[in-house]
């Protein structure tokens, strides 16, 4: 098993000169942890992109009360690549924000480097226009 999971993409809004602003990716995942004394399962991945430099967050689930995204992890946006009509960054890196580690029981600590993310959207689309 390889530990990665992939979430479909949803829906992309570019800005005026066709740069990814927001990204939506649709799915959820479970994390358990400490014999179970950790479950969180979070869905419906939002990235929001400013520049070089984005955040992921989640809608949580499973009995959190509140249905507003939670910043996990500031990503770092460098060296994308073009394939064609498809924009990636491959193994982005990542570190946990404040609510982030809050979201996981403060096991890990703020800005503790997670997992690198790899993200693939359509290429810019003229006029902010949305590719759902």
């Amino acid at each position: 098993m390889s530990g990665e999971f992939y979430f479909p993409l949803v829906g992309v809004e570019y800005d005026e000169e066709g740069c990814v602003r927001e990204a939506r990716f649709g799915g959820e995942v479970e994390f358990t942890a400490h014999g179970g004394m950790l479950r969180v399962v979070i869905g419906d991945p939002l990235l929001t992109v400013h520049g070089r430099a984005a955040v992921l967050s989640f809608v949580p689930s499973a009995g959190e009360s509140t249905e507003e995204p939670i910043d996990v992890v500031d990503v770092v946006l460098e060296g994308a690549k073009a394939d064609g009509a498809v924009q990636m960054w491959h193994e982005a890196a990542t570190a946990l924000t404040h609510t982030g580690a809050e979201l996981f029981g403060w096991s890990y600590a703020t800005g503790e480097p997670m997992a690198a993310l790899t993200v693939r959207v359509p290429a810019g689309r003229p006029s902010g226009r949305e590719d759902e």
